[in-house]
């Protein structure tokens, strides 16, 4: 994570966040802490680890890999209230799931813009933001893995 992106968490502590796209998350902490100190091929990226405090009611997909524990998949923008943020060598970043919070968030923002149709609404959510002027070569995924998605509860 850039420096400015953990500086952003930093400030939105307390609050929610919503990740673009699927969070991908493992149960372990050694292959997550592993795959947060892999050698960087981007200067500006920092190692974070974000752990995920998560009640049996929130649905995940997990992905089962052999020979490690699985991955876990939350939704697409499952919002997540930022419970704290500590920086080192590797950053910790504790989360907690927050869907409840996020649909009501949802709710009272239509509410506010309730003149607009909800397409207009989306469109401005889901606007993309400008890719970076250079793209680096990415390397083999370490895992080396074919995942198959098997919706889970976590317990």
């Amino acid at each position: 994570m850039t420096r400015e992106g953990l500086q952003k968490l930093t400030k939105h502590t307390g609050k929610l966040i919503c990740p673009k796209g699927f969070f991908t998350c493992t149960k372990s902490r050694k292959v997550a802490l592993d795959l947060a100190r892999l050698p960087n091929y981007r200067l500006d990226l920092r190692p974070v680890l974000f752990k995920i405090n998560c009640p049996p009611s929130v649905l995940i997909g997990e992905i089962p890999l052999t020979g490690t524990p699985g991955l876990i998949v939350f939704d697409v923008y499952t919002a997540f209230r930022v419970k704290s943020v500590k920086r080192g060598p590797v950053s910790i970043v504790k989360l907690e799931p927050a869907d409840e919070d996020g649909r009501n968030l949802a709710l009272a923002y239509r509410m506010i813009y309730k003149s607009q149709n909800v397409q207009s609404l989306l469109d401005q959510l889901l606007e993309v933001s400008k890719p970076p002027a250079r793209l680096p070569s990415i390397q083999e995924s370490p895992l080396n893995v074919t995942p198959k998605m098997m919706p889970k509860k976590v317990r």
